[in-house]
């Protein structure tokens, strides 16, 4: 009937089984915060982007390629510091020749709290072979700081 609403359900969080794939960044600020550390399930562990004044500019994206076709249909950010870093992205799905947008988001900051989930539902019937996060601005757009990341499917 071309409605769509919200699975009531999803699946475990599918980016943190190394078995499902890997994940890596565009930049990091330094050996201890590689972009893996955005996919580990670790709050005390996150990922930090290149500085923007070093030539590491935006949009620095995070990246999941899984190892099979995979739909998502929510995913969850957590960041480092409450109001910092997150503003603007794109939540994006890989065809196998180009990007396709799934979920928009602009001046987010404010409701980025520090190592604690917040959820993005997204319609989206698609297997993707690859996903990611593309910022598009930060609060200093000097540097990004995510704690994690999390992608579920439909249960």
């Amino acid at each position: 009937d071309g409605t769509w609403s919200s699975p009531n359900s999803y699946t475990a969080n599918l980016a943190v089984d190394p078995d499902n794939g890997t994940g890596t960044t565009s930049s990091q600020a330094s050996h201890g915060y590689r972009g893996f550390l955005v996919f580990d399930d670790d709050m005390d562990t996150y990922w930090a982007s290149a500085n923007n004044t070093n030539g590491a500019a935006l949009p620095w994206d995070m990246e999941f390629d899984f190892d099979s076709d995979t739909i998502i249909s929510k995913y969850a950010l957590a960041a480092f510091g409450n109001g910092v870093g997150l503003d603007d992205w794109t939540f994006q799905g890989y065809n196998g020749s180009s990007w396709i947008t799934l979920d928009s988001q602009v001046g987010q900051v404010a409701r980025m709290i520090n190592g604690v989930y917040v959820d993005y539902p997204i319609y989206n019937t698609s297997s993707y072979g690859k996903y990611r996060l593309n910022v598009t601005g930060s609060d200093t757009n000097t540097y990004c700081y995510v704690r994690q990341i999390a992608m579920y499917g439909p249960a």
